[in-house]
């Protein structure tokens, strides 16, 4: 079982090692087994537009985020992905 850190009221997971190959709507499919989902997002590089090897999946309920946090690795599209909490950045820091 993964560590499950705390989501302050946060129903956003951060999801990481994600294959080029996947996008927004493949996230959604894999991650709508633990509940519904509001939004999916995949950082891309502005330069060579491929995105990053990472997104995010924000849930409608704090319990389904909880559920997808319970496993410590997913599997999409044949490789293994990790999620975590997606934290809030800290006073100071800037987003990108």
């Amino acid at each position: 079982m993964a560590t499950i850190r705390k989501l302050r009221g946060r129903r956003s997971i951060f999801v990481s090692r994600v294959p080029w190959t996947v996008c927004r709507d493949t996230l959604r499919e894999h991650f709508q087994q633990f509940g519904k989902i509001t939004n999916t997002k995949i950082a891309f590089d502005k330069f060579t537009g491929r995105h990053r090897g990472f997104g995010f999946v924000e849930f409608e309920s704090l319990e389904s985020a909880k559920k997808a946090l319970a496993i410590e690795y997913h599997e999409i599209e044949g490789s293994k992905v990790l999620v975590y909490p997606n934290e809030e950045p800290s006073e100071g820091s800037t987003e990108v």
